[in-house]
């Protein structure tokens, strides 16, 4: 506690831009420490497994999976420094409240109040499968129903909780489509104790009485991360536009936006399957690694990563690590809800390495100005890069 509270007065000083060149050295040698912390809201331990890539491996963990398995602590993997004048360096201090009073790691939406002004015509949908359309307040609550009137799910703010006690009357056919637009997150808990949290952008398609007694199927288009409820006899699968990611229980990340070339699964807890639509080609993922369909070598690759780098947006972070500017402003887009038009092509071909924190957008594209010579206009929820 003495060291965490070392850790915030560096952080509140750095705040107000009164901190001494050699405290500003301490606060960059507490980086580990505080992306640990971070990470905790993710995950608090990793599984290990010993596998290979065949359907024989994947076989064998689902045989031998049990709720008894070893658990190691995770590895701390420190993020690259930042390299923007006015890239987020860490507020402390909130981000101390905030973790001792934070005990799930799907934390409510905190939007830039610049953000929420732009997306008061944007709003989380639920489309039911008598193609009856609802619409979610993030201030308000609502009971679902299905088509014979039964309560099947109970909605506050932005999460969906779908009720544990429904198996019984529900029809295997009875879809359910979540759409969140661009500004906002949602969460969705199922009857089968999984936990869903969609990023902005996002359409997530699943039988509305998701549990552990029917085929546990969703379809994704966008950005999510899967907390799964284990179960060796049902896995749960996720389908993208190129891609089958079937898991028995576990934590994992997947990004299937339409403008990816192909679906990235980043798998942060357990073991995950992940098969090629195009090629029929599987791979096993450990914690740590990322598996991706590479179009130029027609083949499934899986990279080692650093998943706090995939799963900080959960936190209302923004993570750039040689990324493409054209990437860069889709992120941007999505994070803020607002339409970016850049008439600079010579800035697309740029990458950038950055890490944002609370930063608004004006001054995230005030930061990318200090690396590269451009001038931008805001107006309301249009943006011209020129």
């Amino acid at each position: 506690m003495k060291q965490f509270s070392n850790i915030a007065i560096l952080g509140l000083k750095k705040w107000f831009r009164i901190l001494s060149k050699e405290e500003d050295q301490e606060l960059i040698g507490y980086e580990d420490e505080i992306n640990q912390i971070d990470r905790k809201r993710v995950v608090d331990t990793f599984n290990t497994f010993d596998a290979i890539e065949t359907d024989k491996a994947w076989q064998h963990i689902v045989d031998s999976i049990a709720p008894e398995e070893n658990k190691t602590s995770p590895k701390t993997v420190s993020l690259l420094r930042p390299m923007l004048k006015y890239v987020a360096i860490f507020a402390l201090f909130a981000f101390g409240i905030y973790y001792y009073n934070t005990q799930d790691i799907f934390t409510e939406t905190q939007l830039l109040p610049e953000a929420q002004n732009k997306l008061e015509i944007s709003t989380v949908t639920l489309k039911t499968a008598d193609n009856l359309l609802l619409t979610f307040n993030s201030g308000g609550e609502q009971l679902i129903k299905n088509n014979q009137g039964v309560v099947i799910a109970k909605q506050k703010g932005n999460e969906l909780h779908y009720l544990k006690d429904i198996a019984t009357v529900q029809d295997s056919k009875d879809y359910h489509e979540l759409k969140v637009p661009n500004g906002q997150n949602f969460r969705v808990s199922f009857s089968d104790g999984t936990k869903v949290y969609c990023d902005a952008g996002t359409s997530l398609k699943y039988r509305s009485g998701l549990n552990l007694d029917y085929p546990r199927n969703v379809s994704l288009v966008g950005r999510a991360f899967f907390d799964v409820a284990k179960n060796k006899k049902n896995p749960f699968t996720v389908t993208t536009h190129d891609s089958e990611i079937s898991v028995l229980g576990t934590q994992f990340n997947v990004s299937a936006y339409p403008e990816n070339s192909s679906t990235q699964t980043v798998l942060v807890e357990g073991v995950v399957k992940v098969t090629s639509k195009n090629t029929k080609e599987k791979v096993l993922l450990v914690p740590n690694q990322k598996a991706f369909f590479s179009t130029e070598t027609n083949t499934l690759v899986v990279n080692e990563v650093n998943t706090y780098t995939h799963t900080a947006w959960m936190s209302q972070k923004i993570i750039f690590n040689k990324i493409l500017f054209k990437d860069v402003l889709k992120s941007l887009e999505r994070k803020f809800g607002v339409i970016i038009t850049n008439e600079n092509d010579e800035l697309n071909g740029q990458t950038f390495t950055a890490k944002f924190d609370t930063e608004s957008l004006e001054e995230i594209l005030n930061a990318f100005k200090e690396e590269s010579d451009f001038t931008f206009k805001i107006n309301q929820n249009q943006v011209t890069i020129q």
